[in-house]
């Protein structure tokens, strides 16, 4: 297999990354396309070709990795046409294009996947979303599973759903730090400084997350459990309600998946 990478910002970087330390393929066996190739220096240093145009990256690769702004996607994809053909796998990654819409712009029997991962990958910890509309082989699927899964986790979902999954897992992130930040300033506020306020905020989360992962139980129930008759915590809850925080991160998500049904 070879890969080719249309794209190399901060998510097509991490899922290269991914790739090569993960050994999904030899590093000559990528390539991606920079206008400033001084830009894939450290890409280079591993192996990975780094060549000037699109259409070279078509030209020398089968499994296609999409990784530009949504913005930008028809314009590329113009490029890039006339070299597209049965032996290619595209792997689109751009907001707001679901299958139908990709399908409409790429010759009728070029292989495609739409795929949504989260800023976490740059870490490991992506969670990828992966519609299973589209036009691809059983073998193509596994592919792109195995390229995403070393970035983090995948889940395969029902067209219909796409969308509200994505923007779950694609702009959540951002309410998470946003509570990472608060949490942290109230720290601060009582007297704990901002480093270690970081540190315990952060590791708390992600402990926290891993209980809600592997424990199998509602959150209310795993709530409950922290909440002492008459204590800390349940004065804290007590204060969340106070201030709406329930229905302030619902309306945050619903208003996410809004505005991404009119991109």
């Amino acid at each position: 297999m070879t890969i080719g990478f249309i794209g190399l910002g901060h998510m097509g970087s991490a899922i290269l990354n991914g790739i090569l330390r993960n050994n999904l393929v030899p590093a000559d066996s990528i390539y991606v396309s920079r206008k400033h190739p001084e830009n894939a220096q450290p890409f280079a240093a591993q192996g990975v070709h780094v060549l000037l145009s699109n259409s070279e990256v078509i030209q020398a690769a089968d499994t296609i990795i999409l990784a530009i702004k949504p913005n930008i996607l028809v314009s590329v994809l113009e490029e890039i046409r006339e070299n597209l053909n049965s032996r290619h796998l595209l792997i689109s990654i751009a907001a707001g294009w679901p299958p139908d819409r990709l399908q409409s712009v790429i010759p009728e029997d070029v292989s495609f996947i739409c795929a949504m991962p989260n800023v976490p990958a740059s870490v490991g910890a992506g969670c990828t979303i992966l519609n299973e509309k589209g036009r691809y082989s059983e073998e193509h699927m596994d592919t792109v599973r195995r390229i995403f899964n070393s970035i983090g986790t995948t889940h395969l979902v029902d067209n219909r759903y796409y969308s509200a999954c994505g923007s779950l897992t694609g702009c959540s992130p951002a309410f998470v730090f946003e509570f990472i930040e608060s949490l942290c300033d109230a720290a601060v506020l009582c007297g704990i400084p901002k480093n270690l306020a970081l540190s315990l905020t952060a590791e708390m989360l992600s402990g926290s997350a891993q209980m809600a992962i592997h424990a199998g139980s509602h959150p209310g129930i795993l709530k409950d459990s922290v909440c002492s008759p008459g204590g800390t915590t349940i004065e804290g809850i007590r204060a969340l309600h106070e201030h709406g925080f329930h229905a302030a991160v619902m309306d945050a998500y619903i208003r996410a998946v809004e505005k991404g049904n009119r991109l």
